[in-house]
């Protein structure tokens, strides 16, 4: 019998800024505008996560509908998967939103079952500021949230106030805080909830998680720290024995993205303490925090660094159409060091080619192989010079016909298929030679990587 999984998804919005022209100098840090988007995370029942957003956090809807299948496909689904969205964020924010997504599909399995501090493997917890923590705490009980343990204090020196850790559906770990000296300077407006602050990854390899974030991508590092405990920890928020003591030590990284989003991811690797590794359950449609998207302005350059320093992208890069945004040129990326937590970086405003870059790149002629976007068919096409084309697939069966170039569009008939009528597709441009193309008002057509001009 078929389940729908639920996938939230916070987003962080990146205005384009000034591009790098030395891949070594660019760094996400400096670019105007960078944030993290969104979090994407799976969770079972959208109703009840709708409430909890919508109702508890007092977060508006910004977007409803169902989910594109470029999405779909770049998560690595079938074909044909369906699932509906549901996009909500603080009413004065433009970035730091929450998407919940429902996904028809089978064998889901939690990421983290348990929500146990000390297992590795994806993000824990999500840290949110609300304005009242004792009204957040009531509201969330009634929807079936539990505590971790009492509600504590905290005095940072520059700032105080009460946090609780609070479990919600699928094990989605939360810690709520009320600040309560000094008052926020610099946050947007907010009435429940305000974005999410700080989200934290377990990880084994510290140091490469750190690397990670500060050298590749060129976050704000603030180094690293070790957390030994000394003596026993006494009450606390990670469902340990109070008198336990060597088993809470840990090492500690973070980096910051820039501060105007007051945003900032961690990572913990524990000293002792030893469970379970969960990275390689962390993807969908497993249950939990699946994804960070974060928008750059020049996708190819931080995919150069990353290449530089060993980091593949999961797949190809795509195009999405991730709504409210349109079309993004995107890439799905592992974070390393045991942490398993998928980033999909994305590039805004990606347009198709023009009838100008047409002309320059089908003009001479190309050949190429293509992958249909629904079915994975395979098969190859030859736009020849002149105006001439012939297309194939992997049964076996071969078509000749006609291909053109009108506005921004490439056109094709074949002189036995459809009875010669034109189909008219944009491309956009995934790569130096490969394109996705999409049927004027009919969705996805297919990934197509082609040779130099005209040589088959």
């Amino acid at each position: 019998m078929r389940q729908f999984v639920s996938i939230v998804a916070i987003v962080v919005w990146v205005s384009t800024g000034t591009q790098a022209q030395d891949g070594d100098a660019y760094a996400l840090n400096e670019v105007a505008g960078s944030r993290i988007q969104e979090f994407v995370i799976s969770v079972s029942d959208l109703d009840a996560m709708r409430t909890a957003f919508t109702e508890v956090f007092k977060w508006e809807v910004k977007r409803e509908g169902p989910i594109d299948p470029t999405v779909i496909r770049f998560w690595g689904l079938p074909f044909g998967t369906a699932g509906q969205e549901l996009l909500v964020g603080n009413a004065a924010s433009d970035f730091g939103y929450v998407r919940l997504v429902e996904i028809d599909a089978d064998d889901k399995e939690l990421m983290r079952p348990g929500a146990r501090w000390w297992d590795t493997g994806g993000l824990y917890n999500l840290n949110i500021l609300v304005k009242d923590l004792d009204a957040t705490q009531a509201a969330l009980r009634d929807l079936g949230w539990t505590a971790r343990g009492f509600k504590s204090t905290y005095d940072r020196g520059t700032a105080k106030g009460e946090s609780q850790v609070m479990i919600g559906p699928d094990d989605l770990v939360v810690s709520f805080q009320e600040r309560q000296a000094p008052p926020l300077q610099g946050w947007p407006a907010f009435t429940g909830a305000t974005h999410i602050e700080v989200g934290y990854q377990m990880v084994q390899d510290l140091e490469t998680w750190y690397a990670f974030y500060d050298e590749t991508l060129g976050f704000e590092g603030i180094g690293m720290r070790d957390r030994p405990q000394l003596g026993p920890i006494g009450p606390n928020d990670y469902g340990l024995p109070h008198n336990a003591s060597d088993i809470a030590s840990y090492s500690q990284a973070n980096v910051m993205f820039p501060r105007e989003t007051k945003q900032s991811l961690g990572a913990r690797a524990w000293t002792t303490a030893e469970g379970y590794d969960f990275s390689e359950r962390i993807k969908a449609p497993n249950l939990g925090i699946l994804s960070a998207r974060l928008p750059v302005p020049d996708l190819d350059v931080v995919l150069a660094r990353l290449a530089r320093d060993g980091h593949a992208p999961v797949g190809e890069v795509q195009i999405l159409f991730l709504e409210p945004y349109g079309a993004v040129r995107a890439a799905l990326v592992r974070t390393p060091g045991g942490s398993g937590q998928l980033l999909t970086l994305f590039e805004p405003h990606a347009k198709p080619m023009d009838k100008s870059e047409l002309e320059d790149f089908f003009g001479p002629g190309r050949f190429g192989n293509w992958v249909r976007f629904n079915n994975q068919m395979t098969g190859t096409v030859h736009y020849k010079a002149g105006g001439d084309a012939r297309v194939t697939w992997q049964t076996g069966l071969d078509e000749e016909g006609t291909w053109t170039i009108k506005g921004d569009s490439i056109c094709t008939a074949w002189y036995r298929l459809r009875d010669f009528r034109e189909l008219c597709v944009r491309h956009y441009r995934v790569g130096d030679s490969t394109t996705q193309s999409f049927r004027i008002g009919a969705g996805p057509d297919g990934i197509t990587t082609f040779d130099d001009p005209d040589t088959p």
